[in-house]
């Protein structure tokens, strides 16, 4: 019989202690390098591993607990505007992904861009995770199309402005519409008309825009005066022709005035003394 060996078994080596990984902060609102200072463990949930613990975030220095999800897909709620048409659906987005006011909705064709980000107790956020997004507002990117009522005097007419989705409208600024120059006076946007000096928005929030000719046309009942030269007439011709004065007519000396017993009675007369 061999003798038996009195040599245990090497110990299994521990697993690698994680000491950074890039997990996402509720305070910077994006994925940043972060400490990890305690892993509790990992569980299964819905046939995907989570692993759990206590992470420091390098950037804002908070401390929070962590948990990291392999990537899933999950379906948002989207509302998109075309013009002044909307339609509501869904779209597939990765739940880790970061959604931001302004950047193109992921997975979304044609193209459409975030407006706002609504979370699932109503408030709206610049940016946030797709897992906790209750609803997307996006806009066409093909660009935005502005009613502008152009007012001539008392009546005004209506135009469609086909605008890029990066484009701006201001208060003051200038439009080039059927060949003339115009100057907003008025813009509708987000419930309200804004007519300060100043005030300007991005032209897929505008609903309305208002607009003068920047070259407003004479006083008077006619919207424009033809320039014609000065009216001449036989009648204005002869009215400045000179011409002799006047007889004085035939001088008489006045008379005293009768007197009261006089007949007929006393007559008034206004004399000046000779």
């Amino acid at each position: 019989m061999e003798p038996r060996s009195t040599t245990a078994d090497p110990p299994a080596p521990a697993p690698p202690r994680i000491g950074v990984a890039t997990v996402y902060c509720e305070t910077c609102h994006k994925e940043t390098p972060h400490r990890i200072l305690r892993i509790a463990g990992q569980s299964n949930r819905r046939s995907a591993v989570v692993r759990q613990g206590i992470a420091r975030c390098q950037v804002c220095r908070t401390t929070h607990p962590f948990e990291v999800r392999p990537p899933r897909t999950i379906t948002v709620p989207i509302i998109r505007s075309s013009g002044r048409r909307s339609v509501s659906g869904v779209v597939p987005i990765d739940s880790t992904v970061e959604l931001a006011v302004d950047d193109l909705a992921p997975g979304v064709l044609p193209p459409a861009r975030i407006r706002k980000i609504e979370l699932r107790r109503g408030r709206s956020v610049a940016s946030a995770r797709a897992e906790s997004v209750a609803c997307l507002w996006l806009v066409d990117e093909t660009g935005p199309r502005v009613p502008v009522s152009l007012i001539h005097g008392a009546f005004t007419d209506s135009r469609i402005l086909e605008l890029h989705p990066d484009d701006r409208l201001a208060i003051g600024a200038a439009l080039d519409i059927d060949g003339g120059r115009w100057t907003i006076v008025a813009l509708r946007a987000r419930g309200h008309t804004f007519s300060r000096p100043g005030d300007e928005f991005p032209a897929p929030d505008v609903t309305r825009a208002y607009a003068r000719r920047r070259v407003r046309p004479p006083a008077g009942s006619s919207t424009w005066s033809r320039s014609r030269e000065t009216p001449s007439s036989r009648a204005s011709s002869d009215s400045v022709r000179p011409r002799s004065l006047s007889s004085p007519g035939v001088s008489r000396k006045r008379s005293s005035p009768r007197a009261a017993n006089a007949e007929g009675g006393a007559t008034a007369h206004s004399s000046t003394p000779s």
